[in-house]
């Protein structure tokens, strides 16, 4: 074997050592990996909701929906999690109000309010703080008609004195508004 002979086979040893060094630290590479994803914790529905509420009270309104967004597609029965995503969007509403934004941004977020608490009746007929939730933002959409109609069927179902509260309220209100349209007109 002459020297450029053996110079050669050096060469391709060590090229094929290399390859294996390589071929061994992209395997090792792969391994550690799919290590750490098994070992990374899936967020139950209740870490979900608790971030939720979190971003809520912060009024970091926009992850607090991605959370309960979150909550609803790991667990789409979870009657807390439309109750909180409704929650947000009333929040998001007032704000948007207070801004004096579009109008229609508002009654957009109340939209979607009001059928995630109408989803939360869905899946519990006797959720008091969905009749509740629902009640108030009939009440401030100003659709009396609506608020009672829902303290009625709440009040029936579960007997609800959060509901009968409301309803004397809205009979002060609403007679108190009446009151003083008659001595206008009168």
């Amino acid at each position: 074997m002459t020297w450029t002979n053996y110079k050669d086979t050096l060469c391709y040893e060590e090229s094929i050592r290399m390859k294996y060094y390589n071929i061994k630290s992209y395997l090792f590479l792969a391994g550690l990996s799919i290590t750490l994803c098994a070992c990374k914790k899936e967020l139950t529905w209740q870490d979900q909701y608790d971030l939720g509420m979190k971003y809520l009270n912060e009024g970091e309104y926009e992850e607090a929906l991605t959370a309960f967004s979150a909550v609803i597609k790991i667990e789409p029965q979870q009657v807390e999690a439309y109750i909180g995503r409704a929650d947000t969007y009333v929040q998001i509403a007032a704000q948007i109000s207070e801004e004096g934004e579009s109008d229609t941004v508002v009654d957009k977020n109340y939209e979607l309010a009001e059928a995630d608490y109408t989803k939360a009746l869905e899946l519990d007929e006797e959720n008091e703080d969905a009749y509740v939730k629902l009640t108030d933002l009939a009440l401030a959409r100003e659709d009396f008609d609506e608020a009672e109609q829902l303290i009625q069927t709440g009040t029936e179902k579960i007997g609800s004195e959060k509901l009968q509260e409301k309803q004397t309220v809205q009979y002060v209100s609403y007679d108190h508004d009446n009151f003083f349209n008659d001595g206008v007109q009168g």
